[in-house]
């Protein structure tokens, strides 16, 4: 019979699958979550950037573009839904809110 101490390697080597996916759920969990969180900071950019073109559009009365505005509108809309389905998403994988970090 060996004393010989094991590594961390050899002791996870020939370890199952359950205990393998323990130690990696943390990473899974966090990746996740910025997934989602990286999404909806996309959104909110996207939301960003329409508002700002609406302001234009709208300041230029000789040149009023409805369609322009109707699609910086629609894309602002379509934000707001996606926002709303990644909060229902988060909460379906993680049993609790998305929290928004403002940006101040």
């Amino acid at each position: 019979m060996s004393t010989e101490k094991k590594g961390l390697f050899e002791k996870l080597y020939g370890a199952g699958k359950e205990v393998l996916d323990a130690i990696n759920k943390p990473l899974v969990r966090k990746a996740l979550k910025r997934k989602l969180a990286s999404a909806f900071d996309d959104t909110i950019k996207r939301i960003a950037t329409s508002e700002k073109e609406l302001s234009k559009l709208r300041a230029d009365f000789e040149n009023y573009d409805v369609n322009a505005i109707l699609k910086h509108r629609q894309e602002i809309n379509d934000c707001l839904l996606i926002q709303a389905d990644l909060k229902a998403e988060y909460k379906e994988l993680f049993d609790a809110e998305m929290k928004i970090e403002d940006e101040e």
